[in-house]
């Protein structure tokens, strides 16, 4: 186990601009990239996560694709010192495929688990991202319709709308606009 000290040093450290992907013009650390850094900050034995819920939202073929939606809920534990410190967070994932819809299933499950499990992370720190969200930052890319950090108390609020709203999108520019 590493020391509380070393971690917190490793937790504040700025971001490096190398560990930052770009995609329709947002900023993103890749999901392999959390992790290593997790594995790396809190040690191999220092940090677990556990899928609390994973939601199907939507099944629906579009031409000739398969495409599913889904929600997911995880909990990241991460020791520090003496104590563990738990952080939840939701993610959306789906999959798309011409092979048929269980690949899509497949993708949308893992999709929703990373971003899931990204997002709990990256309240951690800058080194899991969390620094993209400061519009301060000349690595930001999130644009003026950025969204801010949600309060505690309104994750689980936020989580049901979002759900309700994927789930009642009956076609994919619909389901943009929840996005």
């Amino acid at each position: 186990m590493k020391g509380m000290a070393k971690i917190e040093v490793e937790l504040k450290k700025g971001l490096e601009p190398k560990n930052v992907s770009e995609r329709q013009g947002l900023s993103y650390i890749e999901g392999h990239h959390a992790i290593d850094e997790a594995n790396r900050i809190f040690g191999f034995d220092g940090g677990s996560y556990h899928l609390m819920d994973l939601t199907m939202l939507k099944e629906e073929k579009v031409k000739k694709a398969h495409v599913v939606h889904c929600v997911a809920k995880v909990k990241v534990c991460a020791r520090l010192g003496e104590s563990v410190v738990t952080r939840e967070d939701v993610g959306y994932g789906s999959g798309l495929s011409y092979k048929g819809f269980g690949d899509s299933y497949e993708l949308a499950h893992k999709e929703s688990v990373t971003d899931a499990l990204k997002r709990a992370l990256r309240s951690f720190g800058n080194q899991f991202g969390n620094s993209l969200y400061m519009k301060s930052n000349p690595i930001h890319k999130g644009g003026k319709d950025s969204k801010g950090e949600v309060p505690p108390e309104e994750g689980e609020k936020l989580f049901t709308q979002v759900r309700e709203a994927i789930g009642n999108a009956t076609t994919l520019e619909n389901l943009s606009q929840v996005l």
